[in-house]
């Protein structure tokens, strides 16, 4: 049975979803609670799949529940519904929330955003996973990236072309900002298919408010294998995004699909950056010890923790609300993929691309003598 909380100070919108969540049967164990301190009092008699709070509250916000949440339950799906606009407070949250929505939600458009959730997180059930994604605030990026972005925005005369171009390039940058405007965080009229006009439609304000107020992005100081392994990767993003969607156009796949294709190109290996964030020293070592013996990454990993980065990543990206193309493109890489989905037509490319260029061939470097 799914285990689902909502939190929000209207007890008639909470008797609203109560009574249509009774349509869901024994499927669903569902709770409700009219305030944050309510929610974390659930939370500490009970583990649950999906959170699901409103943003403005008496006492304790949403950005501040939720981010409770992230600690004490860090395994649970979080979701904002909520109706405030206020610029700061929706900036707030970006850090703490998978997904936003705005009310007014029809009932339709959330019962689908958490049956999508329940089915990712059915496909990749393992616990350790929902863990590992879920307690992550901000993805890790190179220091002097992340120097040189904070440089940026400093100057009010900045624009959203120099932001670009130095957030483009770069693996954690490009993933939440396109979580931002392809959810519904700052209610944009149109979802970004590039990282450039995810940049335009945000604009820079937001993106400084991002930065300064919540933290999104951080900065890694990695030194040795771990800096290496870093710099292999990021190199690999920009190549594996071009040579992706320019197969995918060969193949005279639809505009909107080549876009997807350079996007899935630039995030495959997403995971491997939640592992260094979250295990630095264990897994650097992992990965010095693969370069060593020749073995493959993915089953490395596999082996010796019982996930890999490939399905870290789509779980990450979906529980984000990337496309669907996007999501099981990357769990096809997976040397244990969940069956039953159809992995969509940018998967087989990336499946040789990787094949062709495998991220085992760049860390052979990390074994070498220092």
């Amino acid at each position: 049975m799914s285990r689902i909380l909502f939190v929000d100070d209207d007890p008639r919108l909470l008797q609203g979803l109560k009574r249509l969540t009774i349509s869901r049967g024994s499927t669903w164990h569902c709770d409700f609670a009219l305030s944050g301190a309510e929610g974390l009092s659930f939370l500490r008699q009970g583990a649950y799949d999906i959170v699901i709070s409103d943003m403005q509250m008496p006492r304790m916000n949403g950005a501040e529940f939720l981010e409770q949440v992230r600690i004490l339950s860090p395994q649970a799906v979080r979701i904002v519904l909520s109706g405030y606009s206020h610029i700061e407070s929706i900036v707030s949250v970006a850090g703490s929330a998978h997904q936003y929505l705005a009310k007014p939600c029809s009932f339709e458009q959330l019962m689908g955003v958490i049956v999508r959730a329940l089915a990712l997180r059915q496909s990749f059930s393992r616990t350790a996973l929902h863990s590992i994604v879920g307690k992550l605030h901000a993805l890790p990026s190179p220091s002097e990236r992340y120097t040189r972005l904070l440089a940026l925005l400093e100057s009010p005369l900045t624009s959203t072309d120099a932001l670009a171009t130095v957030m483009k390039d770069d693996i954690a940058m490009v993933a939440e900002v396109l979580k931002l405007t392809n959810s519904q965080y700052f209610a944009l009229t149109n979802t970004a298919t590039s990282i450039e006009q995810a940049i335009r439609l945000l604009g820079t304000d937001i993106i400084r408010m991002l930065v300064f107020n919540v933290g999104i992005f951080s900065s890694f100081k990695l030194t040795g294998p771990a800096a290496i392994l870093m710099g292999a990767l990021q190199a690999r993003a920009m190549r594996l995004s071009t040579e992706c969607a320019g197969r995918a156009a060969d193949a005279g796949l639809p505009s909107t699909t080549v876009q997807m294709a350079r996007i899935a190109g630039m995030l495959c290996e997403i995971g491997v950056l939640v592992l260094l964030n979250d295990v630095p020293q264990s897994y650097t070592k992992l990965a010095c010890d693969t370069a060593d013996t020749g073995l493959r990454l993915l089953e490395a990993e596999q082996e010796s923790m019982g996930i890999n980065h490939a399905e870290l990543g789509a779980y990450l990206l979906g529980l984000w609300g990337f496309q669907d193309d996007i999501v099981w493109a990357l769990t096809a890489l997976s040397p244990c993929a969940p069956a039953g989905h159809d992995p969509g037509p940018i998967a087989p490319i990336l499946q040789n691309l990787l094949a062709e260029d495998p991220l085992e061939y760049t860390t052979q470097s990390l074994a070498a003598p220092a």
